[in-house]
């Protein structure tokens, strides 16, 4: 197990979690955006950790393209 600290901030809000994860979900996790964005239509999800009560902690990014142009977006769940 590892540490992994993910802080997100929009301006106006800003979370932090502390996730305690296996050596094989970063590499994976790095498998699911690599490339992004291949195409404008290009969505893609990438989670560490699980969202459960008993668990210490998780997150989930969705990568998204926001228009034509191919600007990116990120949505994250901490």
């Amino acid at each position: 197990m590892i540490e992994v600290l993910v802080s997100a901030s929009n301006g106006y809000f800003s979370g932090l979690a502390e996730i305690y994860v296996s050596y094989d979900e970063l590499p994976e996790m790095a498998n699911a955006v690599r490339g992004f964005p291949s195409t404008r239509a290009d969505i893609r999800t990438a989670t560490l950790g699980k969202f459960e009560q008993d668990n210490v902690g998780a997150t989930a990014m969705e990568f998204d393209c926001r228009d034509r142009q191919g600007h990116c977006v990120v949505k994250a769940r901490l």
